[in-house]
């Protein structure tokens, strides 16, 4: 016959609940008697139920981090400040990831009903799972988004004041002489979508001449107009300098976000909106936190400013 907390109990001269909070390692029980309870329950040959506990207790002390891929640097970078936050706070943060898939990522938010976790930090580029969503929603589950969210969604987002960042850095571009401009933000995320709307409000109140990567032709890059290239990814700016070389090659100030490697040739200067990933974790283990304990979060979008922002000089002299 398994041994039960009853027979842990009797050993050890405790009432069960003490046992129980023991094994649950709660810092209710002194560190003394937690490590006794748990060497005469290792000596009996105990092992916990983990699912009758789940359904006893509705409670698993485990938090979901579910990301699109594990090799994206930026979403490692939340993904170990958040598990950090939580183990301070007795959960363990299980990442789990959809790989791009849509299909996968609805089927994991079904999975989000059935108690597999108390809680989740969700980075999502999909543009699916409304209705699990919202059957979520009904059901009061506790659920963050860090970085980008599900337009629909009106769970709680924490994310970089993509306005001010986009603003900023074509502030800087225009300071340093550009004159026009190409944006090439695309459509992929709610991210994406935002620094693109940011930048055609502004370019379009200062009456600033722009326009798109598919629309760029050899009459806009006539002259010797300083040309500001506006993107989120570094490799959407060099490949689109690559494809339209034939096109000579004007004065260029380039604006990305996070990170830029190398020379900035063609460009004489790059401008880099860093966000703050760590303060974006923070912040959504502690909303999330919040919601676990039983608060309500009303407020729906949490921005963080962009940590600095980085210029990158080229040091080819000929560049002008």
């Amino acid at each position: 016959m398994a041994t039960t907390l009853r027979d842990i109990a009797d050993r050890c001269g405790v009432a069960i609940s003490t046992v129980s909070r023991a094994l649950r390692d709660d810092e209710l029980v002194t560190i003394k008697t937690r490590q006794r309870i748990a060497e005469i329950a290792r000596t009996m040959g105990y092992s916990p139920n983990l699912a009758a506990r789940t359904l006893v207790g509705s409670r698993t002390n485990t938090i979901w981090f579910l990301v699109s891929d594990m090799t994206n640097k930026y979403q490692q970078t939340i993904a170990e400040h958040t598990s950090r936050f939580f183990a301070d706070n007795g959960y363990d943060v299980s990442v789990v990831s959809y790989h791009g898939s849509w299909e996968r990522f609805a089927q994991l938010l079904r999975r989000l009903n059935h108690g597999v976790t108390d809680g989740a930090i969700v980075v999502s580029a999909a543009k699916q799972g409304e209705e699990e969503l919202n059957v979520l929603e009904r059901k009061g589950f506790p659920l963050v988004f860090a970085d980008r969210k599900l337009e629909s969604a009106t769970q709680p987002t924490v994310t970089t004041d993509n306005v001010a960042g986009t603003t900023h850095l074509l502030e800087l571009m225009c300071e340093n002489g550009a004159e026009k401009f190409v944006i090439l933000f695309t459509d992929q995320n709610s991210v994406e979508r935002t620094r693109f709307r940011s930048a055609v409000e502004y370019l379009g109140q200062k009456g600033i001449p722009f326009t798109f990567g598919d629309n760029f032709s050899p009459e806009f890059a006539a002259g010797n107009k300083k040309i500001g290239i506006l993107a989120t990814w570094p490799h959407k700016i060099e490949d689109f300098v690559a494809q339209h070389s034939s096109h000579g090659r004007p004065p260029y100030l380039y604006g990305v976000f996070d990170s830029w490697h190398g020379e900035p040739y063609p460009a004489s200067r790059v401008f880099v909106c860093k966000q703050n990933f760590k303060a974006i974790a923070e912040k959504s283990a502690q909303l999330l936190l919040e919601m676990l304990n039983g608060g309500v979060v009303t407020e729906t979008l949490h921005l963080i400013p962009p940590e600095e922002y980085e210029t990158i000089c080229s040091r080819i002299a000929s560049v002008f």
